[in-house]
């Protein structure tokens, strides 16, 4: 499938104004902007046939290609990217691909939303990036055993992968495991392995809607299965020979020579068939369950291909996930050229940590109407006259709610001093703060505001967010300014705890490697005082001869809740650090004299517990 190329792409834009944000760094206008669709079809299905190779697709199997697509505008506004619509008829027989001749034919529709950058002020895709949820009928649902796939048979095993890592709270699993939610129970969902249609996706999540929703295929047991590779074997080794003698037509010494190696392989992956036929002789009408794709070659070398081990190997305690063996039934082939579908299987590649794929995988999972699919292809009665529409709005927004600001904010916004200050009084606890962006951390989550017990206010919980970014920062600081915030840690966060940063950056976005300076605060341990580093990068000559680490007494990780109030001013070329009042060291020579920052952000590298997270509050900057 080809994809639009970017100058296509870019004429569909509708170009909103910015100018209201110009305070905003281009991934912020990004990430917080729904740019949706490039267009939206309403399409209106289809009259004519289509056809591919022997393979013809009537109007109605188009139309519903049109109906997918329309169901997923519908239900999913793409945020942070710019969506499109693709459908596909298949598959197509090639030199590469001789078993999809034994595969039904196909038909759906995919989505793609593709990432964005600003190029001289304009939203603009970037090729290749491209997310695919895909809606298709009759498509082999798993991994396709090629080398079986012979007489009009078609083996496939549906193989998984974990989506979650392995310290993904399990609230966070339940809430985004299809496999779990009530919503997909009477469906069969895994956690597959992509398509050749699913670009960029290493695994899919995946539904099947089967009538009666029983699966419509064949599981294959050991005895069938070994039977097949007892076939496979034969077909694999006359292939072979039939290669060595047209590779070396008229040189019989070479033809003798290659056809002796290949004798012997084929005289050992008989021999293996034979020890697989005695091994599982007591197993032959149980289901075949394989961890992967098996040949010609793993016979010959004496693997087993149900554990994955040498036959001749004791079997240890713990063996790789293995997945059932299905076929098509009989009759597959021709059944797929009816209007109506056999099954149809819904596909989508997603991230926690992926904000663009973390929205579109929520608006799947909570607005798609997979009851409405279903009813649709195997139920019509059901919703006869009543049109498709999503489970929940698609571009709903959470209401925002605003509290009462404290004394000391309202009294920093009248001070002319007073240049920025915030203490997140006006927002509402475990919401995202208003005029804050932050990238979501792994499990998807963006910084909060919360309480803390043994703490006075509101804090913003940093939790392995980076780029934590106050948006109606006014760029660039004063030329001299005192920039002002407390920092506090839970109990026992550890001292390995990846450091929470504040950076100055002089550019007008975070440029690694750039003029600026990167202040890493860690809490100590036992009692025992935390750290502050101060990091530069002004060249030679700028914080030369000074100290670059200084203990911070009173912060560490034995209270309930650890506190340290830091304080920066920059006068000139000079930077001052301080520690609840108290100076830890003055740079005199730190930057050029004309330095004017223009970026700050503050970021948690990663968080693995807990325990390991901040809090940040009574952030204040001043004009000197």
């Amino acid at each position: 499938m080809q994809c639009l190329s970017i100058k296509t792409i870019v004429s569909f834009f509708l170009l909103v104004p910015f100018f209201a944000a110009a305070q905003k760094s281009n991934e912020q206008i990004i990430a917080d902007s729904s740019f949706g669709w490039m267009k939206i079809y309403h399409y209106q299905g289809q009259k004519n046939t289509r056809t591919v190779d022997d393979k013809v697709f009537s109007a109605a199997q188009l139309s519903l290609c049109d109906s997918f697509g329309n169901w997923m505008q519908a239900s999913y506004v793409p945020k942070g990217c710019i969506g499109d619509i693709r459908k596909v008829i298949g598959p197509k027989l090639g030199l590469y691909n001789p078993w999809v001749r034994y595969a039904p034919q196909f038909y759906g529709t995919t989505s793609y939303t593709w990432s964005l950058y600003m190029k001289e002020g304009k939203p603009t895709p970037i090729q290749e990036t491209e997310i695919p949820w895909g809606i298709t009928a009759n498509e082999i649902p798993g991994n396709t055993l090629t080398d079986l796939c012979t007489g009009g048979d078609y083996y496939f095993f549906m193989e998984e992968k974990n989506p979650f890592d392995a310290g993904t709270p399990q609230p966070v699993v339940d809430q985004y495991n299809i496999k779990t939610l009530p919503q997909f129970s009477k469906f069969y969902p895994l956690h597959s392995t992509a398509s050749r249609y699913d670009r960029n996706a290493g695994f899919v999540d995946a539904v099947l809607l089967c009538s009666n929703n029983k699966l419509p295929f064949i599981q294959v047991t050991v005895g069938d299965l070994l039977n097949k590779a007892e076939k496979m074997i034969q077909q694999s080794h006359e292939d072979a020979q039939k290669d060595i003698n047209e590779k070396n037509k008229g040189n019989q010494k070479s033809i003798d020579y290659y056809s002796g190696y290949e004798n012997e392989k084929f005289k050992k992956a008989l021999a293996a068939l034979s020890r697989h036929k005695e091994k599982y002789k007591n197993s032959f009408a149980e289901p075949a369950m394989i961890a992967r794709t098996f040949d010609y070659t793993d016979f010959s070398n004496n693997q087993d291909i149900f554990t994955r081990i040498l036959l001749t190997e004791k079997e240890g305690n713990v063996l790789p996930s293995r997945y059932p063996v299905y076929k098509l039934a009989p009759g597959t082939m021709e059944m797929a050229k009816q209007d109506k579908p056999l099954w149809v299987r819904v596909t989508w590649n997603w991230s926690l940590a992926d904000a663009r794929m973390k929205h579109m995988h929520e608006a799947i999972i909570n607005n798609f109407n997979f009851d409405y699919l279903y009813d649709f292809l195997f139920a019509p009665e059901k919703i006869k006259g009543i049109p498709y529409k999503p489970l929940h709005n698609p571009a709903a927004k959470e209401a925002e709610v605003v509290t009462q600001k404290s004394a000391n904010a309202r009294k920093a916004a009248t001070d002319p001093t007073v240049f920025f200050f915030e203490d997140f009084s006006g927002n509402a606890v475990e919401q995202s703060p208003a005029n804050w962006y932050s990238r979501i951390n792994l499990l998807g989550n963006k910084t909060k505001v919360v309480t803390v017990a043994g703490l006075d206010g509101k804090w913003l919980e940093i939790k392995g967010h980076s780029g934590i970014i106050p948006d109606n920062l006014k760029k660039p600081l004063p030329e001299n300014f005192e920039i002002s915030f407390d920092v506090a840690v839970p109990k026992d966060i550890p001292w390995g705890a990846k450091a929470f940063e504040f950076y100055l950056g002089t550019d007008d976005h975070f440029v690694t490697n750039g003029k600026g300076v990167n202040i890493r605060l860690r809490a100590g341990f036992s009692g025992r005082p935390g750290e502050i580093n101060i990091v530069p990068n002004f060249g030679n000559g700028f914080f030369e001869g000074d100290k670059m680490y200084y203990d911070v007494p009173g912060f560490s990780n034995n209270l309930s809740v650890n506190k340290v109030a830091v304080t920066l001013r920059k006068k000139g070329s000079s930077f001052e650090v301080l520690s609840n009042g108290v100076s830890l060291h003055v740079f005199s020579k730190a930057f050029p004299g004309n330095t004017v920052f223009r970026w700050l952000q503050i970021s948690h590298a990663s968080s693995d517990g807990d325990t390991q997270q901040y809090y940040f509050s009574n952030f204040n900057i001043t004009r000197l």
